[in-house]
């Protein structure tokens, strides 16, 4: 019997295209970019990896820019967590299959607060680019269930 397979939920679940952009560039190890660059903390004399990104690792080294926005997250996600994988990839392969999920439980939090941390993330490792404003991710979401409302036949 062969696994069954499935669209990755990064790839239609509400986030703008910058977003999504950084979901996939997570998944593919391409977040941080390369070649790395030094964080805009200064905390870690080398170039930072993903590790430099982790809450959970040696706190003298995290990044103290996205810190606490990984502390929101972790709050917002409410489950036990294992120190040997990411935060970020527990997350995503925790994702629902299904949009409409993010309504009712931790990701209607936790779903806008991993975008924004991705978005922190990509700012520090490119401390040379000025970053445009992005739309709110927590607006996005709240947007897509609105449109999901208002498609709902109420004429019986």
């Amino acid at each position: 019997m062969s696994p069954e397979r499935r669209w990755d939920p990064i790839l239609f679940l509400p986030a703008s295209s910058q977003a999504r952009h950084r979901l996939v560039k997570w998944r593919m190890h391409w977040l941080p970019s390369f070649p790395l660059k030094k964080c805009r903390c200064g905390v870690s004399g080398k170039t930072p990896n993903r590790y430099h990104f982790q809450p959970l690792t040696v706190p003298l080294l995290v990044c103290p820019l996205v810190e606490p926005a990984f502390q929101r997250l972790l709050q917002s996600y409410n489950k036990p967590v294992d120190r040997t994988q990411h935060i970020i990839d527990i997350l995503l392969n925790d994702l629902p299959r299904k949009a409409k999920s993010l309504r009712s439980g931790h990701w209607r939090r936790t779903w806008p607060l991993l975008l924004q941390v991705l978005r922190d993330i990509d700012v520090c490792t490119h401390p040379d680019t000025q970053f445009d404003p992005e739309p709110d991710p927590q607006l996005i979401l709240d947007a897509f269930f609105a449109d999901t409302n208002s498609n709902i036949d109420t004429t019986g």
